[in-house]
């Protein structure tokens, strides 16, 4: 027998909301009443391609300041006047 269900967890609230910023903050250009009233499923599925649209432009900024360090390395140290 499964137990009995009453309601949804004490952290739901914030979770939801945490993810409505989230999107509103980095995706596609929803308004929250559109975010709040979206159905479950396709609110996780926006959510998964901003994820994955943060971690790909992290990942090219990532490679960017390696590429700045290599090259800034490679200089040699010239005083500066003052």
């Amino acid at each position: 027998m499964t137990p009995p269900f009453f309601g949804l967890g004490s952290d739901y609230r914030a979770v939801l909301h945490q993810t409505l910023f989230y999107i509103l903050d980095n995706g596609p250009g929803f308004s929250w009443s559109e975010l709040y009233t979206m159905p479950i499923d396709l609110r996780r599925f926006y959510q998964k391609l901003v994820v994955k649209k943060v971690k790909e432009r992290n990942e090219v900024i990532e490679a960017q300041n390696k590429k700045v360090k290599s090259i800034k390395g490679n200089l040699p140290n010239i005083p500066r006047k003052k």
